[in-house]
């Protein structure tokens, strides 16, 4: 996350949210993570949302959890 585009970084419970230095919209785009987690990839959307001045949210489901990731493999036949 580029510490560039953000001017404020709120975390409650589960969700981080980031605020734009410049906020465009009221808008607020919310990122849920696949089975590997939140990482480089929400990261990613979430800097594009937020060099277009919209307030992001990531949902994070695993840490509360203590889960690192997840796949169809964990659960056998």
């Amino acid at each position: 996350m580029s510490n560039r585009l953000i001017s404020k970084s709120v975390i409650c419970d589960n969700i981080t949210l980031f605020i734009p230095q410049e906020i465009k919209s009221d808008s607020l785009i919310l990122l849920s993570h696949g089975s590997s987690g939140p990482g480089e990839s929400e990261q990613q959307i979430a800097d594009f949302f937020l060099a277009n001045g919209y307030q992001v949210g990531i949902v994070d489901y695993f840490t509360p959890h203590d889960i690192s990731s997840l796949g169809w493999i964990d659960f056998g036949p």
